[in-house]
């Protein structure tokens, strides 16, 4: 009866433990606060973005809202208790259906990355993309619940941000108007308020290495730069000196003097006679130039087809001149051959003549047949 009595504690026992524990995980419907501590050190943040000597510095800055996810589903937002720190407090009210052990997602998502002007203070306003994550532990009060976490939020960025050094292969400074990225897939525009030589630009990291090209325009003419190789790691800082080529001229302030050279999809002019520079695809020919600014730009595909006619018509008249040079080399053979048959003939002919006139005509001193009175005169 004892152990009979002791057997029926230990099930209610597990059944209290087992009651709880489902009780603690499902899910909680209504209204939460949630409160954080957030950090976005060195390079693993962009708000607020300032430059000590060669680091870059985030902090948190006033206004600033991080949108809080369930899953897919949004549950409200949070926002910065402190200022101008990297560390701070995030806190603010959510709405949805939450339970224990739920994976909360923190994040800033504003990357506007197709309209940079070049600078730190365009990145951390319209660029910035980082992510943080919390689990809940539990909850606590009646009315308003507060969300209880383990660990901290660690913002870490999701782009690169890299300050380009434009220099000409005198390692003289390039102020550019315009500066576009390639990456391989992507071309990332940015226009500086004012030409600079310092670019700040904001961009998707890439793991696997890849050829980074740049275009920069100065004036009237631009400069290309190409490099392989290249990982930019999310949330990491660099800072690039890049030797560009050129100048080349651009096809919109191209003039008569331009007729013939080489138009490269990127819009610049290459002399006909030198090799395109990396990172420029040749796309056509620049055949005409008006003073309204239009023209005529022959696609290197007819080119193509337009040199292969002519090397075939080339072709063509070379084997005919060679058929003709040989046919004319085969009739000067006959003729000669003929000519000298035709001599051998003639001497054949001159010497039975000889032979025949040294046999008629009478030599002196032996013509005894015809007048024997007279004698040889050799006798």
């Amino acid at each position: 009866m004892k152990k009979y009595l002791y057997n029926i504690f230990m099930l209610a026992a597990v059944a209290v433990a087992f009651v709880s524990c489902e009780k603690e995980n499902t899910p909680v419907d209504g209204t939460f606060t949630l409160t954080v501590d957030a950090s976005k050190e060195g390079t693993k943040g962009t708000k607020q973005l300032g430059l000590d000597g060669s680091t870059l510095n985030a902090t948190w800055a006033a206004g600033e809202q991080v949108k809080v996810y369930n899953g897919e589903t949004l549950l409200g937002t949070l926002t910065p208790q402190t200022t101008g720190s990297a560390h701070a407090k995030l806190s603010g009210t959510l709405e949805g259906t939450i339970a224990v052990d739920d994976v909360l997602t923190l994040k800033f998502l504003s990357p506007d990355y197709g309209s940079q002007d070049g600078t730190l203070a365009y990145i951390a306003a319209n660029c910035d993309y980082a992510v943080a994550t919390v689990t809940v532990s539990g909850f606590s009060g009646d009315a308003t619940k507060t969300i209880e976490t383990t660990g901290h939020a660690n913002f870490v960025n999701q782009q690169a941000i890299v300050k380009f050094t434009l220099k000409d292969t005198s390692n003289a400074d390039i102020s550019a108007t315009q500066l576009v990225v390639n990456d391989g897939a992507t071309d990332y525009t940015i226009n500086p308020a004012s030409a600079a030589s310092e670019i700040y630009v904001a961009i998707p990291g890439f793991r696997w290495q890849q050829t980074v090209r740049l275009t920069a325009t100065v004036g009237s003419v631009a400069y290309t730069y190409e490099k392989s190789g290249v990982r930019f790691t999310n949330g990491q800082y660099y800072e690039i000196t890049v030797k560009m080529t050129g100048p080349y001229p651009l096809l919109s302030t191209a003039t008569t003097a331009d007729y013939g050279k080489v138009v490269c999809a990127a819009g610049h002019l290459h002399d006909a006679k030198t090799a395109v520079p990396a990172g420029c695809t040749a796309v056509g020919i620049l055949g005409k130039v008006t003073s309204t600014g239009h023209g005529l730009i022959l696609a290197l595909a007819y080119v193509e087809h337009h040199l292969r006619l002519v090397l075939r018509d080339h072709l063509r008249r070379h084997h005919a001149e060679g058929a003709a040079r040989r046919c004319r080399t085969r009739r000067s053979a006959e003729e000669l051959h003929r000519a000298g048959r035709n001599r051998r003939v003639e001497l054949g002919r001159g010497a039975e003549e000889r032979l025949r006139g040294d046999i008629h005509q009478p030599r002196l001193g032996c013509s005894l047949l015809e007048r024997p009175d007279l004698r040889c005169q050799r006798e």
